[in-house]
């Protein structure tokens, strides 16, 4: 986003409005999905968070107005709002109490390891290729990820609690 904002844009006080619409908008996706998570099918829910997480990207990658671009940081953090609780939800749901820590571990360690690694991919993409390549790159992949939530068979247990699932094993 810093790159963005000083090739769209050229100032850094845009980048701070597009980082203040991303923020907005994981606060309010955050507090929908803490108030009405429960209720919501979760492959769902995932799926629609994938897309509200993948489409501005796409957008972005035309080069919109400031106010398009904060709107669309908004709906980026809109989409990372609900999926982040969701997904961390089902982890613990499915990892044995015993493993719990390791899992969680395991996790957080890739998700820290991986960041930089992207950010350092990133770089050179947007050396070698340009912004827009980089940002279609990344709308592509989240389609990719969106095409396999839509096809992976296992997802669908997403739907049922580790609790229910094991009521149905004692039945």
């Amino acid at each position: 986003m810093p790159v963005y904002a000083d090739q769209v844009f050229g100032r850094a006080v845009n980048l701070g409005l597009m980082l203040g619409g991303f923020g907005g908008g994981a606060f309010v996706g955050a507090l929908f999905f803490g108030a009405f998570g429960e209720r919501l099918p979760r492959r769902t829910t995932l799926v629609v968070s994938l897309v509200l997480s993948g489409l501005p990207f796409l957008v972005l990658s035309t080069a919109p107005s400031l106010a398009v671009s904060v709107g669309c940081m908004f709906v980026l953090g809109l989409g990372i709002g609900p999926g982040n609780p969701l997904i961390f939800t089902v982890v613990q749901e499915r990892s044995p109490p015993e493993m719990l820590g390791r899992v969680f571990g395991v996790l957080f360690a890739l998700a820290e390891g991986v960041a930089p690694l992207g950010m350092v991919v990133s770089g050179y993409l947007l050396e070698a290729a340009g912004l827009r390549f980089v940002l279609l790159a990344v709308a592509a992949g989240y389609l990719a990820v969106i095409l396999y939530s839509l096809i992976n068979p296992a997802l669908r247990e997403m739907e049922t609690s580790a609790k229910s699932a094991s009521k149905e094993h004692e039945v």
